[in-house]
């Protein structure tokens, strides 16, 4: 991320570093030749990369920045690409159009609607022709009626604004219109009768297709509780690689007993839970904890006060302190980093003749605030200490609490690039970094580290062919406690002759194809791609890369049970209860692989785990 980002997205781009903004902050100016602009940063891209016929080029401006607002530029286009064909493919299953055609039990009221071609602002207007009758002022106050009368739904039943960007809101209007006069819409009774149970039916076709995938890449079963084992035997235990769960003391007794029972199975502690436990005890360093408690001094008192606030703000350029993120120690530290950044604006903020003019510059508490900032001699060292010595472990569980890529080929070595990371920005200084690292290394061995993590580590072609890539005998005894585990005495025999192709670079693992695409292709499309005549340590490698450590989706659906379980809801039945889950959360997952299927591969980036990583 940017040097200068911040929760204030529109701050974030390129282009701000080479713009004046006037005092006003209406305007702003070219850098390099102090052009005036209005409207929007891409302008001043489009200004200093000199592609846009109707904006002036910069004569001032270096071959290197150009280029670099060119790539801004293109990246741009390439997203709205990606978002309008992300769009049409869920509007399409949306409408019905797509796979999910053959919708059973459709109301009777509807009927079968026909398809029809669509144009590129048939998301925002219906294609029914116009009727030439009509007056086209009325029309308009007609439609202005419409829009009033959905907003004053969406403001009395609590709905969120952004509801209005759901393909499916979008397709109701579509398909009503196409319907004509007449449509009576549904009541209570309808939504939860047939038209639930139809959108389970319809769920239920789209899972029959991706259960096909479980035998070739295996299942990892997330839970946040525990009843009974009847998961496993619905997903057949040939299909579960691991069970994947908080590490509380009562997860760990029930792993324990579920890897006694069921031989081929893993238990797996949920990777994002143990890295927060990790940055909540590196928090309890006298050095990381005194700087914590003198930060959060000053953010609760910047924030707990408007004019205060306001005031900050102006120094900082509308850039903030606080950085939410997927915890509070993370939050904790990027405020932190947040501070570092600000570090002169902040300074100058309390010397300023508005702050000492202010009514907040002579009370007690508040003077106390801006001694931190001003006199304190240690503050801003321990600052930048903390930042330093946790920013390499805050990115490593940005990684692995995603839901984009499966990390677990990547954990192992995220950890040990996190400590030499750390020791970098320590300086080398034993008595800085040591500590640092003891934690790391309790948690890591103790709690986290796993079979599964170190043979994916082993089986990714990322990092296997790299000079820093390294088979010690950690690496070799969990990959064939992995081996031993998850295959039978022929499957195992064959995948160990099979191995020598892999480590020597033999057959189609050696071909010059091959290696190009290792840092282009995941590691389960470089498997499937290149492994056709290793199929026993194919099947194997797909199996462990594939595998997800982190139970995020769980919690995710947890918080969907919450949101539907409210008191206005809670004497559902149970089964409709489940039900209504069971389709908001399917619904969400079919909408995230459309646009996982959508995106291009972005490998996870082990090599950027630095010190200032947002």
């Amino acid at each position: 991320m940017d040097e200068e980002g911040s929760i204030n997205a529109s701050k974030i781009d390129v282009a701000w570093k080479y713009s004046i903004m006037t005092p006003d902050e209406k305007y702003f100016r070219c850098k390099f030749c102090t052009q005036q602009s209005s409207g929007t940063i891409n302008r001043l891209k489009q200004h200093l990369a000199g592609t846009h016929k109707g904006i002036k080029s910069c004569p001032k401006v270096q071959n290197e920045v150009a280029e670099e607002c060119k790539k801004a530029l293109l990246k741009l286009k390439n997203i709205k690409i990606m978002r309008k064909a992300t769009l049409e493919e869920m509007r399409a299953v949306a409408t019905g159009s797509g796979n999910m055609d053959d919708e059973s039990g459709s109301s009777p009221a509807m009927g079968n609607l026909p398809p029809k071609a669509r144009g590129p602002l048939d998301d925002f207007v219906s294609a029914q022709t116009r009727q030439a009758t009509l007056n086209s002022k009325w029309k308009k106050e007609g439609g202005k009626e419409v829009c009033q009368r959905i907003g004053r739904f969406f403001f009395s039943s609590g709905i969120p604004f952004n509801v209005a960007n759901n393909p499916y809101y979008l397709s109701i209007f579509e398909r009503v219109a196409n319907y004509g006069p007449g449509f009576v819409t549904p009541s209570m009774h309808e939504l939860r009768t047939w038209i639930l149970k139809d959108e389970v039916i319809n769920i239920n076709k789209m899972l029959d297709e991706h259960k096909k995938s479980w035998k070739q890449y295996g299942c990892s079963i997330m839970s946040d509780s525990w009843t009974d084992g009847k998961i496993i035997d619905e997903v057949r235990e040939e299909n579960v690689v691991q069970i994947i769960t908080d590490n509380g003391s009562n997860f760990i007794n029930a792993g324990k007993r579920i890897m006694e029972t069921r031989p081929h199975i893993y238990w797996t502690p949920y990777a994002a839970h143990c890295i927060n436990l990790l940055l909540e005890d590196i928090g309890k360093l006298k050095m990381h904890q005194d700087t914590l408690i003198k930060a959060k001094k000053v953010v609760r008192f910047i924030y707990g006060h408007t004019w205060v606030l306001d005031l900050m703000r102006s120094f900082t350029n509308n850039r903030e302190l606080i950085r939410p993120d997927v915890t509070r120690f993370t939050t904790a530290y990027l405020t932190l980093q947040s501070i570092q950044k600000q570090k002169q604006a902040l300074r100058s903020m309390f010397s300023s003749e508005a702050w000492n003019k202010s009514v907040w510059a002579k009370k007690h508490e508040e003077v106390k605030t801006r001694a931190i900032v001003l006199f304190d001699q240690k503050i801003w060292p321990y600052i930048a200490y903390c930042v330093k010595s946790v920013a390499p472990l805050v990115g490593v569980l940005r990684e692995v609490d995603s839901e984009e890529k499966s990390c677990m080929g990547y954990l192992y070595d995220l950890i040990h690039r996190a400590k030499e990371k750390i020791t970098l920005n320590c300086g080398y200084t034993e008595n800085k970094y040591a500590p640092i690292w003891k934690r790391i290394d309790d948690k890591w061995t103790r709690q986290l580290c796993r079979p599964l993590h170190v043979a994916g580590y082993y089986l990714n072609p990322q990092l296997q062919f790299e000079e820093r890539f390294s088979i010690n005998f950690e690496v070799k005894q969990s990959l064939y406690q992995c081996i031993e585990r998850m295959l039978d005495y022929e499957e195992r025999f064959k995948m160990d002759v099979q191995l020598d192709s892999y480590d020597q670079f033999k057959g189609d693992f050696g071909c010059q194809i091959a290696v190009d695409s290792r840092k282009v292709r995941s590691p389960t499309d470089w498997w499937i791609r290149f492994g056709g005549q290793t199929p026993e340590l194919t099947k194997f490698a797909i199996r462990v890369l594939s595998l997800t450590c982190s139970s995020s989706g769980c919690e995710r659906n947890w918080s969907t049970f919450e949101l539907i379980h409210t008191k206005k809801r809670n004497r559902l039945e149970h089964h409709r209860l489940n039900a209504l889950v069971y389709v908001r959360y399917n619904t969400r997952l079919r909408e995230r692989s459309i646009k996982r299927k959508l995106q291009k591969f972005d490998p996870v980036l082990v090599d950027e785990v630095d010190s200032d990583d947002e």
